[in-house]
């Protein structure tokens, strides 16, 4: 053969004429969040997975994605997908935010995480 055996993962077919066997390095699978709710007759039903995938490729299992946040005498719950460190950011900009606020309408929630999430960026 006219290729050392250093060279035989470059072509496959003589690989496989030298009895070596190659092997490709897997991709690297996308992170994903799985965030489900349902709503009953008189309850609401929210979970997620608590996986987190780190830069380095590192994973962490014990990740919480959910939190009720009290907004005056309200509360509500919010849940978290994306980058984890961002993530955590917003949320505890929207903790200390939604603190001081109340209820008034349906478009307060909405607004205090659009202002915590471009807060956290």
């Amino acid at each position: 053969m006219k290729n050392s055996l250093n060279d035989l993962h470059k072509n496959r077919f003589e690989s496989v004429l030298a009895g070596c066997k190659t092997y490709r390095k897997p991709k690297r699978k996308a992170p994903v969040t799985i965030i489900i709710a349902l709503v009953g007759k008189d309850h609401i039903t929210i979970a997620s997975d608590s996986r987190t995938t780190n830069p380095d490729g590192t994973i962490n299992d014990n990740t919480q994605k959910i939190k009720i946040v009290k907004l005056g005498d309200a509360e509500m719950i919010v849940a978290q997908a994306g980058h984890a460190d961002m993530g955590s950011k917003a949320m505890q900009i929207l903790i200390e935010k939604s603190a001081s606020k109340s209820l008034t309408n349906y478009w307060t929630p909405p607004v205090l995480i659009n202002v915590s999430v471009l807060a956290g960026v």
